[in-house]
């Protein structure tokens, strides 16, 4: 090869005292830009490996997505399950028998056969209570009469305490009297008169025909029942068990007697203070036999009935809880034979129900909150729509202003004794 030939590349440049040779720029050309080689140590060049990412990281997250999916799919799971008809009806039924406040309260609309009742509509308002073991509730009358008549303020409180004891209060008395009692109120006197018939009258036995006569009540007792509504109206009454025993009314009990009916009132009532403890049991005996059927209605309703035979193996098995062997303990029956019930008759007394709608709160847990209630015969036509809640705070206290109300019946009592009796000895100087 000619050294000297200018076409001659030379590939294999020599390299002096180990120092590189470095290329000159080509004419107009921009050189490329210089990579340092790392590291560098000592004039060597060292050649190393990326780094290997660790798989740690992708295993915490694989494990992570499958806890959460696998608890996702669980949780997913339970609400499936615990949004079954049957499990919100069990979920629920126990809400309402261990909530320690429940407050109810709707409106009953009725449409009458005037014909038959004497009542063209109806209307009742309803309010009811339960705070700890106290109860109260409330209801209000409105009344179409067939001949046009309204009565619109009749209302009924009640109140019941842990202790036993009943409050009453009856609103609207005086004017349900004076505007439909007043005017049907009667006294019915009898007159009999014996017509012999014999052997001229070509028959063989004495017959005796009836003569049943009607006379409007004497002014002295209309008086009487006038006075005695405007006393029962709008006033609250105490009924206690030991008052009614004690009476001068049943002077004429044994002592005994009255001892007996105060011990079994105070049992009842101590059981129904108590009732919340036989939830469970009540709950679990339902699980076995679940007659409550659900389907979807309107308006996030579910439509509820009942089915005739778990109905039935229900009741029937009810005589073998605590619950009824401690109440029928309560009322000295503890060898009650009991009446077995069979699917057939049950049917027929599910087949003369209303129909009945429910409405139920909650996600994992269910609350009962509303209630619909329809039926028709041909004496009425009735709905019903009812809202149930839950308040955190509610207190149920006695009337402070109560009458015993056997101080008001001994007065009424003694008052119409002696009325009675006046009547009947004017009734004697009169005959004589």
């Amino acid at each position: 090869m000619d050294d000297n030939n200018p076409n001659t590349i030379n590939t294999s440049p020599e390299i002096s005292s180990g120092t590189p040779m470095e290329p000159e720029p080509m004419n107009n050309m921009t050189p490329p830009p210089s990579i340092s080689p790392e590291p560098v140590s000592s004039g060597d060049i060292v050649f190393t490996d990326k780094p290997k990412k660790s798989k740690a990281g992708l295993i915490v997250g694989l494990t992570a997505g499958v806890l959460i999916l696998g608890g996702a799919g669980g949780f997913i799971a339970a609400y499936a399950i615990n949004n079954q008809p049957e499990n919100i009806i069990a979920s629920s039924m126990n809400k309402l028998a261990t909530a320690k406040n429940v407050s109810a309260s709707g409106t009953i609309n009725l449409d009458l056969d005037e014909n038959t009742t004497g009542i063209d509509k109806a209307t009742i308002t309803m309010g009811a209570a339960h705070a700890g073991t106290n109860e109260n509730g409330n209801l209000g009358i409105a009344v179409t009469l067939a001949d046009g008549t309204e009565i619109n303020n009749l209302s009924i409180g009640e109140s019941f305490m842990n202790d036993g004891t009943i409050y009453l209060r009856f609103d609207g008395l005086e004017d349900l009297y004076d505007s439909y009692l007043s005017r049907y109120l009667t006294n019915f006197t009898a007159t009999t008169e014996t017509v012999s018939l014999n052997a001229d009258a070509g028959l063989d036995s004495t017959y005796t025909t009836t003569t049943v006569t009607t006379s409007p009540m004497s002014s002295g007792i209309t008086s009487f029942l006038s006075d005695a509504v405007s006393r029962l109206d709008g006033q609250w009454f105490k009924i206690s068990v030991n008052d009614i025993t004690n009476s001068d009314l049943l002077s004429s009990m044994d002592s005994s007697q009255k001892q007996q009916i105060e011990n079994t009132y105070n049992c009842v009532v101590n059981l129904m203070s108590n009732g919340s403890t036989y939830a469970k049991e009540m709950t679990d005996l339902y699980s076995q036999h679940k007659f409550i059927n659900m389907t979807a209605g309107q308006d996030s309703y579910y439509n509820i009935s009942l089915s005739a035979r778990p109905l039935t193996d229900y009741l029937n098995a009810l005589p073998r809880t605590n619950l009824f062997g401690n109440l029928t303990s309560c009322l000295g029956a503890t060898n009650a034979s009991t009446t077995t019930l069979n699917p057939e008759d049950v049917e027929d007394i599910l087949g003369q129900l209303p129909s009945v709608s429910a409405k139920f709160d909650g996600f994992m847990d269910h609350t009962l909150t509303a209630m619909k209630i329809s039926q028709k015969t041909d004496m009425y036509d009735m709905n019903a729509d009812i809202k149930i809640t839950y308040p955190d705070n509610l207190s149920i206290p006695a009337p402070t202003d109560a009458t015993p109300i056997m101080e008001r019946v001994e007065e009424l009592v003694n008052e119409f004794s002696a009325l009675s009796q006046s009547q009947n000895e004017s009734g004697n100087q009169t005959s004589n």
